[in-house]
């Protein structure tokens, strides 16, 4: 996965705006409480998207210096969990 993949993931706040949901939110709380909760929201997922960056590297530096079979297939398993977090991520919003 592209380690820059992971913040284009995360959609743009005009593209947010036009949806029915946060349309229907700031007519009930308002734009500036719905606007700093996406903001909010926006820079948590930025935050856990540099972890998991950080987490993808320190596994591709770790898979180039494995030796065996069992470190490989815990690598891979781990690159899958993280892949599913990125997913879990993406669908929050």
């Amino acid at each position: 996965m592209n380690k820059n993949q992971l913040y284009r993931n995360i959609p743009k706040v005009d593209v947010l705006l036009e949806m029915e949901i946060i349309q229907l939110l700031i007519e009930q709380y308002g734009r500036e409480t719905v606007m700093e909760a996406i903001r909010e929201e926006m820079e948590a997922l930025r935050a856990e998207n540099a972890a998991l960056k950080a987490e993808l590297e320190a596994l591709k530096s770790a898979s180039s210096t494995a030796c065996n079979s069992e470190e490989m297939k815990k690598l891979a398993e781990e690159n899958e969990t993280l892949k599913k977090q990125n997913e879990r991520l993406n669908y929050r919003i």
